[in-house]
């Protein structure tokens, strides 16, 4: 597995002269906690919440953190995003071997930005790496079950990835009898590989009378894209 297989290149960035309060709104409507920073196409560094706040701690702004302080908004509408933007410590590229990164990642609370040639082509989360695992584990119980592997066999690890990939393309829910005709298996192993995608928390399961059960992706509590 390779830091190509988990990153996402289609994230949210800003601009370095970006104003504070768009990016505020960004890191709210969003549920962001981390995001790149450009110059044009020119990689200036990461903007995370913790950065926010410490940006926010000095003596100049001390009055943000009294009772009854007047809030200095228009020194605070000045800010842009260069000036909390940090450069990252750790930076990974496509071809990099997942096991390798791992530790660097989970030292991170925020995105790590992947490049290759010089250019930031995608981000990696920590929860990324935690995604990856729960994946695997969905893969070793499908592999316990029975009715899958009667229909699936050695293909199981493939057609958990595959519903995965089919599950997060697709904006509206699927349901089981798509994924099923997709990918040439049967309706009752595609329910007990989503059984264990649930358990996980890799997808969301909705069951109706008329439309049988339905998959989508879960909406992230925390998100850097």
């Amino acid at each position: 597995m390779k830091i190509k297989d988990i990153m996402h290149t289609d994230f949210v960035s800003f601009q370095a002269d970006d104003s504070l309060e768009h990016i505020l709104n960004c890191f709210i409507e969003n549920n962001m906690t981390s995001a790149p920073v450009f110059d044009g196409e020119k990689f200036v560094g990461i903007i995370t919440e913790f950065g926010l706040v410490k940006h926010f701690t000095p003596k100049k702004f001390h009055s943000l953190w009294k009772k009854d302080k007047q809030t200095p908004i228009e020194e605070m509408r000045s800010v842009v995003a260069r000036d909390i933007a940090k450069k990252p410590p750790v930076k990974l590229t496509p071809v990099q071997e997942l096991h390798s990164a791992i530790k660097k990642v989970s030292d991170i609370q925020y995105c790590v930005p992947v490049f290759e040639n010089n250019k930031l082509v995608g981000v990696v989360r920590s929860r990324d790496v935690a995604k990856f695992f729960a994946t695997e584990f969905v893969k070793d119980e499908a592999k316990k079950i029975p009715e899958v592997m009667a229909t699936v066999g050695d293909k199981t690890d493939m057609s958990v990835d595959q519903m995965l990939e089919i599950i997060n393309n697709c904006n509206s829910p699927v349901t089981a009898v798509e994924i099923a005709k997709r990918l040439d298996i049967s309706l009752e192993s595609v329910e007990k590989i989503a059984g264990c995608l649930y358990k996980y928390d890799l997808v969301e399961v909705q069951h109706s009378f008329f439309r049988g059960t339905r998959l989508k992706k879960c909406t992230p509590v925390y998100s850097t894209l």
